[in-house]
């Protein structure tokens, strides 16, 4: 009888030694999943302020950006107009027109020294190689035609037609397309709005 009263004794002992075990491991595994959705909301909300520093510092830039970025495409676009006015006055012996173009390029290069300044100010990296493209084309493009026009009035006419071919050849080269290289660079840019933070 006392083996019988021993056993049901070690068998009650046993019995809530299991039961706790199992109650302290439910309580730790369910302490340990709360401890890791907690982990993860604050990753989340972490991850959701990145998300809205980023979309509102995009939101800040891009009006100043677009601003800077369209000045320094509308220079372009005139300098390549003007260009070809010029270039057609000079082959219709219109001296005075080529000569107002040639005076207004020093005062041009000053002016596009600031916009390539201004575009690189508000960036990103990303529009700085494609602005340094444009500008430096176009800072070259304005000591070229000045030289070539100057020279090319004093030149038998066939060699003034082959010397302006040649220029409108270099407007498409080193204006047009450097344009069309940093407006396809700031449409980039410009259409990254950012990700709006979700809700969560």
């Amino acid at each position: 009888m006392q083996n019988g009263a021993m056993d049901a004794g070690l068998a009650a002992v046993l019995g809530a030694a299991v039961g706790a075990i199992g109650s302290g491991g439910a309580a730790f595994a369910t302490g340990w999943w709360a401890g890791r959705q907690a982990r993860w909301q604050v990753e989340g909300q972490q991850t959701i302020a990145r998300e809205q520093v980023r979309f509102e510092h995009l939101k800040d830039r891009r009006e100043p950006r677009s601003v800077a970025y369209s000045a320094l495409i509308a220079f372009m676009q005139n300098l390549s107009t003007d260009a070809h006015a010029a270039l057609h006055a000079l082959l219709a012996d219109e001296d005075d027109k080529v000569r107002e173009f040639e005076n207004s390029l020093t005062a041009r290069r000053t002016e596009l020294n600031s916009l390539f300044a201004r575009v690189c100010v508000e960036g990103p990296e990303d529009i700085v190689t494609p602005a340094t493209t444009a500008y430096r084309h176009a800072r070259d493009f304005t000591f070229r035609v000045n030289l070539m026009s100057y020279h090319s009035r004093s030149a038998p006419t066939e060699e003034v037609v082959d010397q302006v071919d040649q220029r409108f050849n270099d407007i498409d080269e080193m204006l047009n397309i450097p344009t069309e290289l940093f407006i396809d660079a700031a449409r980039e840019i410009l259409d990254d709005h950012g990700a709006p933070p979700e809700p969560h």
